[in-house]
């Protein structure tokens, strides 16, 4: 589905019709003329998510809001994040250094509505995500989803508003030499949920260090030691700028991000913090299962 809602032109092929690029495609543009100077690699890690689906039961039985599939995720980067430090880094491009931000910042995407109701892409920003609780992320990302679904710009950065030329320079020569005027904008790690919508893999070219993207979640077989049962998994994608870590670093990052989501606990409230789980050994494994959609469109549980 196109987002274009501007006056059509004519074609030169009769009933075909030709479209200004809009707003929202040109931002895309320009993020993929960032990513082009990155060096991106992608990780794929299949994650069990049954103790995730105990903790969103464990919500509705007490009649409380459950957390979407999306909020745990996020909330298992920011517990776990934190002990990477080298993998939550900004290369500037002149001069060339490498800055390790002390807190992560997760620059989401969510679906938004123009004045026509046409769909496009925002995004919006989970910020210090390491001291934020799970109700405290699955609150803002329900704000944010009404402020989009509303047609309300007000949980986006000002800098997508901006004219396709003057947000070219405003970000290259205003943001991306400076750490923290980059950080504004894309956080310092970015985060997508396509699995909402069918996807069981993606492989994103974002103008980010690291960028998470989660498939879609569903029941389907999965190994338990030497039996196999109906379980939930899904696949988590990694995509990393090579210039900044290497493929074990960002591995050893992927495994402890699903095993804490094979691990998550079922608390007395839902505001709870869970603590990080400890470093996982290269040897170690956690439950593994096969991937396929519980949090598909237009299902409203993930």
């Amino acid at each position: 589905m196109t987002s274009e809602s501007p006056s059509v032109h004519q074609a030169s092929v009769e009933g075909d019709s030709v479209h200004p690029l809009t707003e929202q495609r040109r931002l895309i543009w320009d993020g993929m003329r960032l990513s082009r100077r990155f060096f991106l690699n992608h990780q794929m890690f299949l994650v069990r998510f049954d103790a995730v689906q105990a903790r969103r039961d464990e919500c509705r039985q007490r009649g409380l809001p459950a957390p979407s599939f999306s909020a745990c995720v996020m909330h298992a980067i920011g517990q776990v994040l934190p002990q990477h430090p080298w993998l939550n880094a900004y290369l500037t491009p002149f001069p060339r250094r490498i800055v390790r931000y002390r807190n992560v910042d997760i620059c989401y995407t969510v679906e938004c509505r123009n004045a026509d109701g046409a769909p496009y892409v925002g995004f919006s920003c989970l910020r210090n995500a390491a001291a934020l609780s799970l109700d405290e992320i699955s609150a803002q990302l329900t704000a944010t989803r009404t402020a989009c679904d509303s047609g309300s710009k007000a949980a986006q950065h000002p800098y997508t508003g901006l004219p396709t030329v003057l947000r070219w320079l405003h970000y290259t020569f205003r943001c991306a030499p400076f750490p923290t005027k980059a950080r504004e904008i894309f956080g310092t790690v970015g985060f997508s949920s396509v699995g909402k919508w069918g996807a069981m893999i993606t492989t994103p070219l974002a103008p980010r260090s690291l960028t998470f993207s989660l498939g879609t979640v569903d029941r389907q077989p999965v190994v338990d030691g030497d039996i196999v049962r109906p379980g939930l998994a899904a696949w988590l994608t990694l995509t990393y700028d090579h210039r900044i870590a290497d493929g074990a670093q960002v591995a050893r990052l992927g495994a402890e991000i699903a095993d804490f989501l094979a691990r998550f606990p079922i608390g007395p409230t839902p505001a709870l913090a869970i603590p990080a789980p400890a470093a996982v050994s290269p040897e170690a494994k956690s439950p593994r299962g096969v991937p396929s959609g519980l949090n598909s469109f237009p299902a409203t549980s993930g």
